[in-house]
């Protein structure tokens, strides 16, 4: 994820609600995973994992520029854009992999997350064909 999305969402709904997505991001993933546990059980597995290795500690820590910079208005076409990324982390759809071959679903490549860094990897990979036209790579 860029940094810019996590500072734009950290800026409109707060540090805390931006942990809270990645702990739910978090759960739905393990639930898709572990059929056989409990919604209850992997909760309690993820906020374990994030106690238990301080992760909300160091995500306030990494972001705390963020956490600082001016409110974004949730209604404003960047907090609008924050709201769509907030909710693409939360549901976030994993590719699977059954071993051999990657699957994409139809949602993955919707996810807002996924369009932007597929528009960025395709913006550099634009940019790196052409250093590679003008032989700039070996510089």
């Amino acid at each position: 994820m860029l940094f810019e999305q996590s500072d734009i969402m950290i800026r409109t709904f707060g540090i805390e609600r931006y942990i809270q997505a990645i702990k739910n991001r978090m759960i739905n993933i393990l639930v898709t995973q572990n059929e056989g546990k409990s919604r209850q059980k992997i909760v309690k597995m993820v906020e374990n994992d994030f106690n238990d290795n301080n992760y909300s500690q160091v995500i306030r820590k990494v972001f705390q520029q963020s956490s600082r910079a001016p409110r974004i208005d949730i209604n404003s076409a960047e907090g609008k854009h924050a709201m769509s990324y907030i909710e693409a982390l939360e549901n976030y759809v994993q590719p699977s992999n059954n071993g051999f071959l990657l699957t994409i679903s139809k949602d993955y490549l919707k996810n807002a997350l996924e369009v932007e860094a597929y528009k960025t990897g395709n913006s550099i990979g634009r940019k790196m064909w052409l250093l590679e036209q003008l032989n700039l790579t070996q510089v």
